[in-house]
């Protein structure tokens, strides 16, 4: 795990990557993860705009997030917590970035979609709706030719990078639990159910 106590060139997105722990048993690390991407101030804040993808995390990868869990909370007998990464690629060009720019403006009424079905005013008072209006906006966004070639280019850069991944901070609440279940593909909730079971004496 590399310390970073240093400026770290930042590429085009980051690592949002949930590992979890039962009791008397070891933190893992899921096998996808959500990367937050984009251009714009604060490249990977989706609240300012930046989208989000799913990648497959490679093994060495999961084996540094899992390390974190036990250097962030080694007397902790269960729970979940989601790290924040980034592949330290350097002074690398992105020689690709006029495509992945572009590939960005065309998904940005697609995840507009996206942020106004999570808008919608009625969530409290019909959530079953809510949440099929959230998938089904989800869903076109990332069945978009434009998502699928960013998220090449990612998995691409994260694949080349895995052996140089940067964590740098861990959160006790997954970001924004629809992108993680939708897009990350980790049902955070069967997480922390299965952590709190494990903690029940039968």
């Amino acid at each position: 795990m590399e310390s970073c106590a240093r400026f770290i060139p930042k590429g085009f997105f980051d690592l949002r990557i949930v590992i979890s722990k039962e009791k008397r048993g070891s933190y893992v690390c899921q096998p996808t993860a959500m990367a937050r991407a984009g251009f714009k101030d604060f490249r990977t804040n989706t609240y300012l705009g930046n989208m989000v993808f799913r990648v497959n995390l490679p093994a060495p990868v999961k084996r540094e997030a899992a390390k974190c869990g036990e250097a962030l909370g080694p007397s902790v007998k269960a729970g979940v917590v989601a790290l924040d990464a980034m592949p330290s690629f350097g002074e690398e060009p992105l020689t690709e970035e006029r495509e992945i720019a572009t590939c960005f403006d065309s998904l940005e009424k697609p995840f507009g979609e996206v942020r106004k079905s999570k808008n919608n005013p009625h969530k409290k008072t019909n959530f079953k709706s809510y949440t099929r209006d959230v998938e089904d906006a989800y869903e076109r966004y990332m069945s978009t030719e434009a998502y699928a070639i960013i998220q090449k280019h990612i998995q691409k850069g994260l694949d080349r990078k895995k052996d140089s991944i940067v964590f740098h901070e861990g959160n006790s609440c997954p970001e924004f639990w629809e992108q993680t279940r939708i897009v990350g593909g980790i049902n955070v909730g069967e997480l922390l159910l299965r952590c709190a079971q494990s903690l029940l004496d039968f």
